[in-house]
């Protein structure tokens, strides 16, 4: 199981999404070159920077060593462009290749939370940028990320990357060989996209008409929302920890009010039986004193007990049958009482039922 480390922010996570040709990669290194210049900088800071590409894993790896294994072992250079997408769109190489990006993300940044130096050689504080790079155009997509760095409480961000969709056809058809995107594929990709994230904190959207206009974004202002963000994770961290505290709280109340209301009902059952058969006892009409059977209603009286109490509990066991005018009606109060968090008023009813019970009986 793994251990728990809080990052103590410094540790930031940055996802870069947006359709295929809008500029992801491009951007990536924009950001990756404004924190190698702070290092630059007198300021106390070192800022080591994590890039991970979902595009290099799986079209440098998976799709190379598909290609050079064909039965004629043919050069990508000229192999077809159909037949390269063929290859890009298998979901059998897709999905495994999902899983190992994500995996390499997790294993560095818990090599680092483990393992992690306060300060470089230069007595500079170290800051771990890591800037995950894909599409991330479906909410699912994101959520394990979001899941890891809510977890151990590193600074999560989303840089949504926008553009008009024949801006990112042309930038995608200067593309070479497998890492062109057929134009459907981009279409509905953009068709599809999930622009919302888990908290609308976490969302820096940059708007943009050409690649230029990516030199202009304000990295500062991206930099102070990542550092935002981590008091943000923190404080939803806490408000999952709240409510999984008031959960337990609950669950420890609804537990007390069924042992509660169990053994109310049990002993206002037995009361319930003694003032029947004192009222035969006690009868005036020998008839009816003969008539009853203290030992048959006590045995009724332990099967509908019995019969109450599994039910209340979800205890499956084999029972005695006792029959019901309105069996339904039964199963339907036993779920309502266990809705209503085991309210003692439903006793009196439980009670009643019984009584009713043993008249059809009787009768």
């Amino acid at each position: 199981m793994e251990s728990k480390i809080i990052s103590k922010g410094d540790i930031y996570t940055v996802l870069i999404c947006g359709i295929p040709g809008v500029g992801k990669s491009f951007f990536s290194k924009i950001l990756i070159n404004y924190f190698e210049n702070r290092n630059l900088s007198k300021e106390n800071m070192f800022y080591e920077t994590f890039y991970f590409s979902f595009d290099e894993i799986f079209f440098l790896t998976d799709i190379n060593t598909s290609i050079t294994n064909t039965e004629n072992n043919i050069n990508t250079d000229i192999l077809s462009y159909d037949n390269q997408m063929k290859i890009i769109l298998d979901l059998s190489k897709y999905k495994p290749k999902r899983k190992e990006f994500l995996e390499k993300y997790i294993e560095k940044a818990q090599e680092i939370i483990n393992n992690r130096k306060i300060k470089n050689i230069s007595n500079k504080i170290i800051k771990y940028v890591f800037i995950i790079d894909d599409n991330f155009y479906l909410k699912s997509m994101k959520k394990p990320f979001f899941k890891f760095c809510r977890n151990f409480q590193i600074s999560y961000n989303e840089i949504h990357i926008k553009a008009d969709l024949q801006y990112c056809l042309n930038l995608n058809s200067q593309r070479k060989g497998i890492q062109r995107i057929p134009d459907h594929v981009t279409q509905k990709v953009l068709n599809n996209f999930q622009w919302d994230s888990f908290n609308e904190n976490f969302i820096y959207e940059i708007k943009i008409s050409d690649l230029n206009s990516l030199h202009k974004v304000n990295l500062e202002d991206i930099y102070r929302k990542m550092l935002i963000n981590f008091e943000v994770i923190q404080n939803l961290e806490m408000k999952i920890s709240i409510n999984s505290l008031e959960n337990e709280k609950l669950k420890i109340e609804k537990k007390k009010n069924k042992t509660i209301f169990i053994e109310t009902f049990e002993n206002s059952l037995r009361n319930k039986v003694g003032e029947i058969i004192k009222m035969f006892i006690v009868s005036n009409d020998s008839k009816i004193r003969n008539k009853i059977d203290t030992k048959y209603i006590s045995s009724i009286k332990q099967k509908f007990f019995k019969m109450v109490k599994n039910l209340l509990l979800n205890i499956s066991e084999k029972e005695d049958t006792i029959c019901f005018v309105d069996p339904f009606a039964f199963i339907t109060l036993i779920e309502k009482i266990k809705e209503e968090n085991y309210k003692l008023n439903n006793v009196n009813i439980l009670i009643e039922i019984f009584c009713n019970l043993l008249n059809l009986i009787k009768n």
